[in-house]
């Protein structure tokens, strides 16, 4: 049995927009579902939180620390979306933070 260590994890991942009009309509807080990022960012937490539940055989974590960060690249009309994992526990938290990463970006465009 391994011994509980501190372990983390970060994970990117790009939101591509087709054009400039498009890209800057993420910005727009007054969209008809809401604030996008406010969104994305919740839907990438309890995502993160539930990803044995998503994942089969994936091991339930007591995750001590998720967060989401975004990097706006607007020359690129792209949004990086980053979750940051972490925990003490036997295992790490990868999957974790690659369905948190993942999530949060799906939102970003669904929105």
């Amino acid at each position: 049995s391994k011994v509980n260590s501190q372990r983390r994890a970060i994970v990117e991942a790009t939101v591509k927009f087709p054009d400039s009009h498009t890209y800057q309509s993420y910005f727009n807080v007054t969209t008809k579902k809401g604030d996008a990022r406010l969104c994305s960012k919740i839907a990438g937490i309890l995502a993160a939180k539930r990803t044995s539940d998503l994942i089969p055989l994936c091991h339930q974590l007591p995750l001590s620390h998720i967060d989401i960060e975004y990097e706006h690249r607007h020359d690129l009309n792209e949004v990086l979306v980053r979750c940051i994992c972490s925990t003490n526990y036997q295992t790490g938290v990868e999957m974790e933070a690659m369905v948190g990463a993942t999530i949060a970006a799906v939102t970003i465009y669904d929105m």
